[in-house]
């Protein structure tokens, strides 16, 4: 008979799957509030109005990683485009031309990036890095401290229906999966991040590829920084700070590296999922919330653990096989 089940792949394969899982029955069972059978609401406000910040946050340090990089400036970027478009939206009362705005700035931050790490050599630490700083600094000083309420149509774009948010999260999730997986550009952005000299000598514009990556990261950052001030309404200078640890955590706890070409887009997904049960979790079982940066340290420290402990597991031999 055929083998027909792989226990070490398997397991190799569905690991974060299983961490998810684990994490909801633990915290299930700890509390009633997490989630019970007749206790949907949570749960509900976990996927709908939370969930789909933390996809996104790691989605848009993934891309970077695919390539070999990091980008540190994601919550400038969430901070700068979403003020700036509340800015244009209360300046000339266009709900589209404020978003288009954001979306502007947050793919010019990106292209900055890229064009900082791919064409002058700056390691991708440092030059995101710095950009952080301009950016918040920016921000900071566009604003001067103060915030911009308002702009309800805006709003109301993005809480007219409550799946809105997961919808947008899941559409840029999927658009992003099926770019980076089933396309002669996904293709050679892996190439990229697996050797990028070998990549160039094959005819593949590495530069071009690692600039475009750090742009998808922008438009991302701050697509989500205007999500996050139609749900707050408010827009604030200091808003993205703290997010950029968040969505490493998210990243590298769904199963991306820092090694190139082994992040895959669907870490986004499980990473954030991840993050996202866990803190509500703790927070629900009595963990102060003082804990969550603790938390988000540790969360680190074991996906780099657990990444390491896969990759023993998969050069293992033999292969333990169930007939």
């Amino acid at each position: 008979m055929a083998d027909r089940f792989d226990v070490r792949s398997f397991l190799i394969k569905g690991a974060r799957v299983i961490v998810l899982i684990l994490l909801f029955v633990v915290f299930s069972a700890f509390t009633d509030s997490f989630f019970g059978l007749n206790n949907w609401t949570n749960v509900g406000n976990i996927l709908l109005q939370e969930a789909p910040f933390y996809i996104l946050l790691a989605l848009g340090m993934t891309i970077p990683m695919i390539v070999g990089g990091i980008d540190l400036s994601i919550e400038a970027n969430i901070s700068l485009s979403s003020f700036i478009c509340a800015m244009t939206i209360q300046a000339v009362g266009n709900t589209g031309a404020g978003i288009l705005t954001g979306l502007a700035v947050g793919l010019l931050m990106g292209f900055i990036n890229g064009v900082l790490i791919a064409r002058t050599g700056l390691p991708p630490f440092v030059a995101t890095y710095s950009m952080n700083w301009i950016g918040k600094g920016s921000a900071l000083v566009i604003s001067k401290g103060g915030q911009l309420n308002g702009f309800e149509n805006f709003r109301n774009l993005f809480n007219s229906w409550e799946g809105t948010y997961l919808l947008m999260a899941g559409i840029i999730l999927v658009m992003a999966w099926f770019l980076y997986t089933k396309t002669a550009f996904g293709r050679e952005t892996y190439s990229v991040g697996c050797n990028a000299v070998a990549a160039r000598i094959s005819g593949i514009n590495s530069t071009k590829i690692k600039i475009l990556a750090y742009m998808a990261s922008g438009f991302i950052g701050a697509m989500t920084g205007m999500m996050y001030v139609a749900k707050l309404g408010a827009a604030d200078p200091t808003l993205g700070n703290g997010f950029t640890i968040k969505a490493i955590a998210a990243t590298l706890i769904g199963g991306a590296s820092f090694r190139g070409a082994k992040s895959r887009v669907s870490n986004a997904l499980i990473g954030g999922l991840i993050v996202v049960i866990l803190n509500n979790g703790l927070i629900h079982i009595g963990v102060p919330g003082v804990w969550q940066d603790f938390a988000q340290g540790l969360i680190i420290i074991a996906a780099v653990l657990m990444e390491r402990m896969l990759e023993k597991l998969q050069t293992a031999e033999p292969k333990v096989r169930l007939q």
